[in-house]
């Protein structure tokens, strides 16, 4: 995480969009445009309008416009302080170290909302805070970090050149027991035959029945 030179950078519930993060730069750039207006007497004049402008549009452009505004007027209170103790010599000092301290926070400032943050000038937000309304926003490192996806170097390799792919394996038939393993088949009983009853013998052919003889006679 970036260093915030004694700032605290806060992240919004409500991510904002692209005309959001261009308005918000142009609140914190924008109170710059006061060295060339004003000689730095009204630096305050850009980040306030947009305050007034987007109070009840966008609670992150009001947000950045109004640390900005609050920085501004901290700074101008500074320089004119800076500026009274020239005659003590201290001034020449502590007014070239004023304005250098106000551009480097600016700058901070711009960058972090170019990134959709909040960053809360040190010294000047926490006399703010008593004028802002309940904070939409959480700590930078209170955020929750987006899921990092795996890198190509941690997934496998697929294999250069693949094996085919198996044939299916019959499953092995039963084995059948061989001829010697089987027991012998039980013994047939034949049919009792039954006796043949006593047939009259049948006269042979050509032969003379002696009844025919007793007859004829």
């Amino acid at each position: 995480m970036a260093s915030n030179f004694g700032g605290t950078v806060r992240v919004p519930l409500t991510p904002p969009d692209s005309d959001e993060k261009l308005w918000a730069q142009i609140a914190q750039l924008g109170s710059l445009a006061g060295y060339v207006l004003s000689g730095g007497l009204l630096n305050f004049v850009v980040p306030g309008v947009i305050y007034l402008v987007y109070q009840d549009k966008s609670e992150y452009v009001r947000r950045n416009a109004l640390e900005s505004l609050g920085w501004q007027v901290g700074m101008l209170v500074a320089k004119v302080l800076a500026g009274l103790a020239i005659f003590i010599c201290i001034g020449v000092v502590l007014l070239p170290l004023v304005v250098v301290l106000e551009i480097f926070y600016v700058i901070i400032a711009t960058m972090r909302a170019n990134e959709g943050k909040i960053f809360e000038y040190p010294v000047t937000s926490s006399m703010l805070s008593s004028f802002l309304p309940p904070r939409e926003s959480v700590p930078e490192d209170a955020a929750p970090q987006p899921a990092m996806a795996p890198s190509a170097a941690a997934q496998p390799a697929p294999p250069t050149n693949p094996a085919p792919p198996m044939p299916p394996i019959d499953p092995a038939p039963a084995a059948t027991p061989s001829t010697s393993e089987l027991p012998p088949p039980p013994p047939v009983s034949e049919p009792a035959q039954e006796p043949k009853a006593d047939s009259p013998e049948e006269p042979k052919p050509n032969e003379p029945n002696p009844e025919d003889d007793e007859k004829k006679a």
